[in-house]
């Protein structure tokens, strides 16, 4: 798994800025999934911004002799959106109060054995910090994803939940 990305707000001392993600995600000897993101975003007061962005993600199978096709295949797809973020907190780096919020909805066009589909996605995120008792702090946290299409998505195309970073000690996805 590997996640990379830059940003540069506020691009020659305006209001715009750029980002720019690659994301790699391999599992096990099954298939490897890219995802590669341009925004370009336009910054508010108060931390509240406005974006447009461009995505292109990848899924292909390793090998198709030990994998079942109808569960994974190889696919690609082209996503433009738009999108609000929202920051409200209290220490960017280590917050103990506060809210982060993130929405977009995307229009994409995919690609899979030569038949090209349309899709619609909305995705949410959402960080909820709240101080309990001097330095403890509870973290909310959500993150949500919505596909709606006319044809259904393939196991290596869908969100996964659980995973590497999520939980010490539990390295399953599910």
């Amino acid at each position: 798994k590997l996640n990379a990305g830059l940003s540069i707000p506020y691009m020659f001392g305006s209001a715009f800025g750029t980002s720019f993600y690659f994301k790699i995600d391999k599992k096990d000897t099954s298939f490897v999934k890219t995802d590669l993101k341009g925004t370009l975003d336009f910054s508010f007061k108060n931390n509240d911004k406005i974006f447009a962005y461009a995505a292109q993600n990848n899924s292909f199978i390793i090998s198709d002799q030990l994998i079942d096709t109808s569960l994974y295949n190889n696919s690609k797809s082209l996503i433009f959106g738009l999108g609000y973020s929202t920051e409200s907190l209290n220490y960017r780096f280590n917050p103990s109060k506060g809210i982060i919020f993130t929405g977009d909805i995307a229009n994409g066009r995919r690609n899979s054995n030569n038949v090209q589909t349309n899709f619609f996605a909305v995705n949410a995120a959402f960080d909820l910090y709240i101080p309990i008792y001097k330095n403890l702090v509870f973290k909310i946290a959500s993150f949500n994803n919505y596909l709606l299409s006319d044809f259904d998505f393939y196991e290596n195309e869908l969100l996964y939940a659980g995973g590497f970073n999520s939980l010490r000690g539990f390295d399953e996805d599910i």
